[in-house]
């Protein structure tokens, strides 16, 4: 993943090339019943993100990324606006109800 080049995959294809059979001997050494050379047959996919050229919002970028993927995350959001995602994510993770801290950090903002 890398949101500072339009087609990460071509920029990074040599990094690719030794990462992934990498990666497979790890998973392979983690657990001896893993087959080798398997992970290099898996499809990749190209996702479209907004090009990052400000050097500092990758991460969110990334973050949300991830969580759009994740399962158990069905919220999406709207890149195109910096600001309004950092907070989408911020409030998304506060409001979560896997935040285990959500009722004492709600009562703390909250003027009863």
């Amino acid at each position: 993943m890398d949101t500072m080049y339009p087609n990460p995959e071509e920029k990074h294809k040599s990094i690719l090339k030794n990462m992934i059979p990498a990666i497979d001997t790890m998973l392979n050494v983690h657990d001896p019943q893993w087959e080798l050379g398997t992970m290099g047959s898996w499809g990749r996919q190209l996702v479209e993100l907004m090009n990052n050229t400000d050097n500092h919002s990758c991460g969110v970028l990334m973050l949300g990324w991830i969580k759009s993927s994740a399962a158990r995350i069905v919220s999406r959001y709207g890149m195109e606006n910096i600001v309004v995602a950092r907070k989408a994510l911020l409030m998304e993770d506060f409001l979560s109800e896997f935040n285990e801290a959500k009722e004492e950090a709600l009562s703390a903002i909250t003027c009863t």
